[in-house]
């Protein structure tokens, strides 16, 4: 069972470096693109300039969610395991 736990966070892990670039990549091509939308003076800049702020921020709270979410998990995935436990004493007596 521990082995399984174990390729799962790997996995997990694996797709957290992945999104991080794309998350990367994306930061960077908007600064870009506000950079030359803003060097042209085309009529994009404004909307480049506000999704270089809204992006990062709605990032973050999704990371946050995410770990808020995770942890709920974890604690009844523990929560059940105890039960178990008690179960199995229970019945051992």
């Amino acid at each position: 069972m521990s082995d399984n736990k174990y390729i799962s966070k790997l996995s997990k892990k694996k797709t957290a470096r992945i999104l991080a670039w794309v998350g990367i990549i994306i930061i960077i091509a908007l600064i870009i693109a506000t950079f030359i939308t803003g060097i042209t003076g085309s009529k994009y800049f404004m909307g480049c300039l506000w999704l270089c702020i809204i992006v990062p921020i709605f990032m973050y709270v999704f990371l946050w969610i995410g770990k808020v979410l995770s942890s709920v998990n974890e604690n009844e995935e523990s929560a059940i395991q105890d039960v178990d436990l008690e179960k199995e004493n229970i019945e051992k007596e």
